[in-house]
């Protein structure tokens, strides 16, 4: 093989997993591994505190219109990530370790 289809070959090599990967950072659908956990820590945190489903539902679209991200944004994102096994352990140690300190003090929910 000559040297300069040996260095194209490895340059593919080296750019699929970053293909694999999404886009910088591991983002996917326009969702990084840090919007990603934001968005898991408002939901455990909205699931620890809605008294009903349909008043978890109604703090769930607002925390992800508040963060910028869709439903189905995060689901492309934990499609794309199913076997990065370490991206998705990092993000669960980020998600663990936001739910371990105190909620950032923010607006008041608004009162039906």
């Amino acid at each position: 093989m000559s040297r300069s289809r040996l260095i194209v070959a490895l340059a593919a090599a080296l750019a699929l997993p970053a293909c694999r990967a999404g886009g910088p950072r591991g983002e996917v659908a326009g969702v990084s591994p840090s919007r990603y956990a934001d968005a898991l820590v408002a939901l455990r945190r909205i699931a620890a505190t809605a008294k009903s489903p349909a008043e978890f539902q109604a703090q769930k679209a607002q925390a992800l219109a508040r963060l910028g991200v869709t439903e189905a944004q995060l689901q492309a994102f934990a499609r794309a990530h199913a076997t990065d096994v370490a991206l998705m352990s990092a993000v669960w140690d980020t998600v663990e370790a936001r739910l371990n300190r105190p909620a950032q003090p923010g607006p008041p929910p608004a009162q039906p």
